[in-house]
């Protein structure tokens, strides 16, 4: 895992009682095709309006089922492919694999503990036959798919599958810090929390990200403290109270370069390190008077189905955890054809 996971308690949160004669069709009553999921009084709730809070959440389950779909699909090809070919030369598919390839010395079943003996309990002969079984299963799996492979030079094959497309998500910059003009064609909207180590590893990248797309975007930085993350919230705060100053990013980055060191005396320090007027930002930081927007920074995460740190949009298209300079600038490259199509 390359991000930090907030605790999500599950329960029945509320039960809906249907009448007989209290109902709805499920149409869209306004006659746009939009599937109601919901009603209150006559105020409907839309499929469509469910869906796009929750885009953040069902895409990863929309491409692990995907995965699972492709695979299948894979290996009824194969399945397909090597039944044709053995039925062509009159054997069957075992025969057409051909047991020699598929057998194990004792060199390789030693070879394969000796390699794993720290991690085998019992020692090294009580896993001996698990992995000669192993081992078979590889050489096996690897034969059919070179044969099927070398098959499909031959034989025609068609795949119609298409990968799910990462959803674009209203996400409001609202007036948070950033860097970058406002006026930038690709605006990078962050989701993160000074504790988490995996937003920390992020850094060095946005860092990259806005050096090689310099003037081309905009970074927002946006608050989602983890419950987990007992110092979080207040660095947080803290971080506003350094903007007051006009010194939001070097406070930011002196948070993450000191991550282990997080409690109010540090938060305090390091609003001397930085030459901060220490009366004001500490007048500031025991108030609480930023805690409501760093509350808003959390809901609005939530709405739109964040329950990780870091999370990015990239004009509005999701990317979760501590990714490298790659699958960024994919997702920056599209938004910025994409930009200049519109123009």
């Amino acid at each position: 895992m390359n991000r930090c996971p907030t605790l999500v308690a599950f329960g029945i949160l509320w039960t809906l009682l249907v009448c007989p004669g209290v109902g709805f069709s499920g149409e869209d009553p306004g006659g746009g095709g939009e599937r109601v999921v919901a009603k209150v009084g006559e105020e409907a709730i839309t499929l469509a309006e469910v869906e796009q809070a929750l885009a953040a959440q069902l895409y990863p389950l929309d491409v692990q089922r995907f995965r699972l779909i492709q695979q299948k699909v894979q290996e009824l090809v194969e399945e397909k492919l090597l039944k044709k070919e053995a039925e062509r030369k009159g054997v069957s598919v075992e025969e057409l694999i051909g047991k020699e390839a598929q057998e194990v010395s004792e060199e390789e079943v030693e070879e394969l503990l000796e390699a794993n003996k720290d991690r085998l309990q019992g020692g090294k002969e009580a896993w001996r036959e698990r992995a000669r079984e192993y081992l078979f299963d590889q050489k096996r799996s690897s034969r059919r798919a070179a044969l099927a492979e070398s098959l499909m030079r031959r034989i025609p094959v068609s795949i119609d599958l298409k990968e799910p497309e990462l959803p674009v998500i209203q996400v409001s910059a609202d007036d948070d810090p950033s860097l970058g003009p406002k006026e930038a064609p690709v605006t990078i909207i962050e989701f993160s929390d000074f504790q988490c180590p995996y937003c920390r590893e992020s850094q060095a990248v946005l860092k990259e990200v806005m050096k090689a797309y310099d003037g081309k975007v905009r970074l927002v930085y946006r608050d989602f403290p983890l419950p987990s993350h007992h110092y979080a919230r207040k660095a947080a705060e803290a971080a506003q109270c350094a903007s007051e100053q006009g010194q939001f990013w070097p406070y930011h980055d002196k948070l993450f370069e000191n991550q282990p060191r997080l409690d109010i005396p540090d938060l305090k320090r390091y609003a001397k390190e930085l030459n901060l007027n220490p009366t004001a930002f500490e007048a500031c930081l025991e108030s609480g008077k930023y805690r409501a927007e760093v509350a808003k920074d959390t809901q609005d995460g939530e709405k739109v189905g964040i329950s990780a740190t870091p999370t990015f949009f990239i004009n509005g298209r999701l990317l979760t955890g501590a990714q490298p300079l790659p699958a960024f600038q994919a997702l920056i490259d599209k938004a910025l054809q994409e930009a200049s199509q519109k123009k």
